[in-house]
């Protein structure tokens, strides 16, 4: 079975234009995320720059809940 971690980074990695193994890097603290795709997740789900900024997204297993936690998704 498919862990759920891995399905929605793949989706959320295809909403945002972003490879699934890139979304690894960003989950596992290797790679932070370039300024443009903060910008793009910022207006995809209506969550602020500076909250983004202001997160360790090493700390999230999967993005897409963590960018839920903010009522988007």
């Amino acid at each position: 079975m498919i862990n759920k971690n891995i399905l929605n980074n793949i989706k959320f990695g295809e909403i945002i234009g972003v490879k699934y193994s890139v979304i690894i890097t960003y989950v596992t603290g290797k790679v932070n995320p370039k300024n443009n795709t903060l910008i793009l997740i910022s207006e995809k789900f209506n969550v602020s720059c500076d909250a983004l900024l202001k997160t360790d997204l090493s700390t999230a297993k999967n993005l897409a809940d963590y960018v839920g936690k903010f009522g988007v998704i």
